[in-house]
């Protein structure tokens, strides 16, 4: 395997993701994806994100929404911005103040929702690397999709599958929100970061240092024993790089197959990552979310013998070890099909 330095082409990393999928395989992959997943749907990035955010807030609340925000010349709301005590300054680090613009500018709560629910509404159609993820979980070859982000994309691809797939779980929408997790669910939505809807997402500065410790105790098993692959994200928040991810006794054994586009850098926690993890850490470059996930579900056949509706066999062959190694019996009782 390559580490964080090697390169390889769109197509040599499709060929790859599509080893990992292939239904023969001993277990589904894990996807994590991230804001970059969603940029063609008309989701800003974290960057221009901080962007609208703060000339939004500038607009409403020192203006008295006497303007319209897109009326400000860039220069009136950017010098307030860079004035803020607690802004990071630096072009290259405008990405890393969305935290701190949700802190310090999205107050009271319900003035933080609207602005977040406005920002992640889908603008446009829906991109088709979701519309190609959907199609991998309807084929049984994908099942847990773990997201950063708060917009409905995955949650809208996955509902026009209905009812082939009838029932899609979703974790962590608010506290204690642990009941359809399932290693083996079919398909299943983990809200790292929780749903700005339910008033419980982790934008502030320290809800992103750590994820909730009864979350980790159900995912940290799972990525012991599948691969992970993640895409459109960068690697910033501690909640993921440490607290997920970044902990010494997990060695990732099955692989994390890290996605950038072509020419991108790896952030420098994920580089630290790959060089913790060595060989079972694989930079993979492609044109783009959209692009990747299309491709993989040309070069993945559609067996006529398969059915979507199944776990793949090497998969149900591995439950037994898995459930009485970690879950204990208990995961039996929940596991529906």
């Amino acid at each position: 395997m390559i580490g964080y330095a090697g390169c390889m082409s769109h197509k040599t990393s499709v060929s790859i993701l599509a080893s990992l999928l292939r239904p023969d395989n001993d277990a589904r992959p894990t996807f994590l994806l991230g804001a970059g997943a969603s940029f063609s749907s008309g989701v800003p990035l974290a960057a221009e994100s901080v962007r609208r955010l703060a000339k939004q807030v500038y607009a409403e609340r020192e203006l008295g929404g006497r303007t319209l925000p897109e009326r400000i010349k860039p220069s009136e709301w950017t010098s307030w911005l860079h004035q803020q005590d607690w802004f990071i300054h630096g072009d290259d680090q405008l990405a890393e103040n969305f935290p701190l613009v949700v802190e310090n500018l999205l107050k009271p709560e319900a003035y933080r929702r609207r602005l977040l629910l406005e920002l992640v509404s889908l603008k446009g159609e829906l991109g088709s690397g979701y519309r190609a993820l959907a199609d991998l979980v309807l084929r049984g070859l994908a099942g847990t999709v773990m997201t950063t982000n708060f917009d409905i994309c995955l949650p809208m691809a996955l509902g026009e599958k209905h009812p082939h797939i009838r029932h899609v779980a979703e974790i962590n929408r608010r506290p204690d929100d642990f009941n359809e997790f399932n290693p083996f669910a079919r398909a299943q939505i983990v809200w790292l970061h929780g749903k700005a809807e339910q008033y419980t997402d982790r934008n502030l500065v320290q809800e992103t240092q750590t994820l909730d410790s009864a979350l980790l105790e159900n995912l940290h098993p799972l990525l012991e024993f599948s691969p992970l692959i993640v895409m459109g994200y960068r690697g910033y928040e501690p909640s993921i790089m440490s607290s997920l991810l970044g902990a010494e006794d997990q060695k990732f054994r099955h692989g994390i197959f890290w996605c950038v586009r072509t020419g991108e850098q790896l952030h420098p926690n994920v580089q630290s990552l790959s060089a913790r993890l060595g060989s079972n850490f694989q930079k993979l470059e492609i044109k783009g979310f959209d692009e990747i996930l299309t491709d993989l579900n040309l070069e993945l056949p559609v067996s006529s013998g398969s059915s979507p509706f199944l776990l793949p066999k090497p998969e149900r062959a591995l439950m037994t070890g898995y459930v009485k190694g970690l879950y204990g019996l208990m995961w039996m009782q929940t596991w529906r099909w």
